[in-house]
């Protein structure tokens, strides 16, 4: 009987200290809630990775974040800039955007397709921001650094004619055209900027051409609709009318309106 009771002892006492191993060991045991983790990166290319991934997470802070380390460790990377600079001008965090678009010019004074799009953006915003001077000068050194850059030449043919300087706009919806035939925004801003400066024939030929390539496109029969007015062509202009208003009924009434403040044609 007395082994009994000293093995009841024992057993009793190897078991209330397995458990209470089993209990310290859950206590230090970080908590597991299914997710592995995450490995903290110190690589560059592990910060561009984890950066990509909570972008399209939409973890924008975090990609920030991860892209200010990406160029701490590599200085000379252009790409963590050209993110930061996206997701600031999403933000409207318009100061940012621009020191962003700075780096990038400041690292790519060699690579004229990189440099040519940064200088635009940066000439863009900065004309927003009312730095019209510097932001024209950015422009034209955009299509100095690459005169193949379309959208450098689009962005400062917009500006200029926006300002009433349709000749310069002109020049450069050419060469945008020269390079891409097809470049349906810079055929109907060409169009419009030969109509304000009185070359009716060449405006309708630019419209004419745009909508041969999508003649669905409100904002091109709506023109039409107006410049065929303008030349006396009432019955052409009736027609380009009908084809806006089915494409937008919505706008029916204000393009009328408009219709109406056309001058007659001297014809």
């Amino acid at each position: 009987m007395k082994w009994s009771k000293t093995g009841g002892l024992i057993a009793f006492g190897v078991t209330a200290f397995v458990l209470a191993l089993w209990a310290l060991s859950l206590w230090k045991r970080p908590h597991d809630d299914g997710k592995a983790k995450e490995a903290e990166p110190v690589a560059a290319a592990e910060f561009w990775e984890r950066g990509q991934k909570r972008y399209r997470e939409g973890d924008l802070d975090g990609t920030i974040a991860d892209m200010k380390k990406l160029v701490d460790l590599e200085p000379t990377l252009a790409r963590g800039w050209g993110v930061i600079a996206e997701i600031s001008l999403g933000k409207q965090d318009f100061p940012a955007a621009e020191a962003a678009y700075s780096e990038i010019i400041r690292l790519s004074p060699k690579s004229p397709a990189p440099l040519a799009a940064a200088l635009a953006n940066r000439g863009l915003l900065r004309i927003r921001l009312g730095k019209t001077t510097e932001g024209l000068d950015d422009l034209d050194r955009a299509v100095e650094a690459n005169p193949l850059a379309v959208e450098a030449r689009m962005t400062r043919a917009g500006h200029l004619q926006y300002n009433g300087k349709f000749t310069e706009a002109i020049r450069d919806y050419d060469e945008v055209l020269k390079l891409q035939p097809d470049q349906i925004d810079a055929l109907v801003a060409r169009g419009l900027a030969r109509q304000y400066s009185g070359n009716l024939d060449g405006a309708e030929k630019d419209l004419r051409l745009a909508e041969a390539i999508k003649p669905d496109r409100f904002d091109i029969q709506a023109d039409l609709a107006l410049l065929l007015k303008q030349k006396g062509d009432e019955a052409g202009a009736e027609a380009s009318l009908q084809k806006a208003i089915k494409i937008l009924p919505a706008q029916e009434a204000g393009l009328r309106e408009n219709m109406k403040k056309v001058p007659a044609s001297k014809k």
